[in-house]
């Protein structure tokens, strides 16, 4: 083996190391700016030499998305003085992402591939930040799940297994063949219980979770993926329906540097403004959107006309909240 391909390959297996909940090709060719055929290539020798293995597949992936792993063999920890704390690797892990420097990137690869991997609970455990010497931080609103929650949900995805779990306040537990995670404002769990609509749970509100000795039903044609992505937000309960929002010409090139959702088509207009066509549901987070402080007051709806009502709606409610009470 030649030095530079050894070179690639200690390179390759550093950042597939690095990730406790594995990568795919994808992720591989857009770092090492390689093409599939080269990656698969690469993939393949560290394969053979036992240095990865397939990983479990992430909630959000598609059903035929492969992810790669390091081997336990691959992670010679045995010049390390001690193994990274949960919470290390955690903040770590959240540091790579953010930095520029590619010495410094390919050090903390080299890093955490030596480490033993996150759990799943740890992976999906958005309340752990980089908080102590990263300069990133989350801010707004978080809820905060227990860590029986995310061990117990985490465990049943993984198995593919039902739970059982107290939703809110109801009085007696529900059983639910989890399907996947979804990140948002909030974190939530999506599922399936008695019917073949999948429901989402927000997790900070289940209690008493137990994982059942019983294999999910989930419908053969329903695919996670293809499901999250119809809506603009969490909420899937109304009909995917066009929309066309105009953006005013001063914020035009702010507009064209946000995607809002996946299905956008942006076309320039005569006058500066910028015409955002989506195909989606979950309008109700679509207005909330509208309402942020980048957007507001300079953005009109155009389609449809429920959403321009929803949207009257939503506003006379606001107000007649916030009306001074009478003397």
């Amino acid at each position: 083996m030649s030095g530079a391909k050894y070179r690639d390959l200690s390179q390759l297996l550093a950042f597939i190391g690095a990730h406790s909940n594995g990568v795919t090709v994808k992720q591989v060719m857009h770092e090492t700016e390689r093409s599939r055929a080269t990656v698969d290539r690469m993939i393949e020798t560290l394969r053979s030499m036992q240095l990865v293995e397939r990983a479990p597949p992430n909630g959000a992936d598609h059903h035929r998305t492969v992810r790669w792993k390091a081997c336990l063999k691959s992670n010679s920890r045995s010049d390390l003085p001690t193994d990274l704390s949960y919470s290390e690797r955690s903040d770590l892990e959240r540091l790579l992402p953010t930095l520029d420097d590619r010495e410094g990137k390919s050090g903390l690869m080299k890093l955490l591939s030596r480490e033993k991997p996150l759990n799943l609970s740890a992976i999906y455990d958005l309340s752990e930040l980089v908080e102590r010497d990263a300069n990133v931080g989350r801010i707004g609103p978080q809820n905060i799940i227990s860590k029986e929650t995310r061990e117990i949900v985490d465990e049943a995805i993984k198995g593919f297994q039902k739970i059982s779990f107290v939703y809110r306040d109801e009085l007696t537990a529900r059983t639910v063949s989890p399907a996947g995670i979804l990140f948002a404002r909030f974190t939530y769990l999506v599922g399936f219980d008695r019917t073949e609509i999948p429901k989402t749970f927000l997790m900070d509100l289940i209690s008493s979770p137990a994982l059942l000795d019983e294999m999910v039903e989930l419908p053969q044609d329903w695919d996670f993926k293809s499901w999250s992505k119809r809506s603009f937000g969490v909420f899937h309960g109304d009909v995917a329906t066009p929309v066309s929002l105009l953006f005013d010409a001063e914020i035009a090139s702010r507009v064209k540097k946000v995607k809002l959702h996946h299905s956008q088509q942006i076309s320039d207009q005569k006058d500066g403004s910028v015409l955002v066509k989506l195909f989606c549901c979950g309008h109700s987070e679509l207005l909330h959107e509208l309402m942020h402080p980048d957007w507001a007051g300079r953005v009109r709806i155009i389609e449809p006309p429920e959403l321009i009502n929803k949207l009257e709606d939503y506003l006379r409610h606001i107000r007649e909240k916030n009306r001074p009470p009478r003397d």
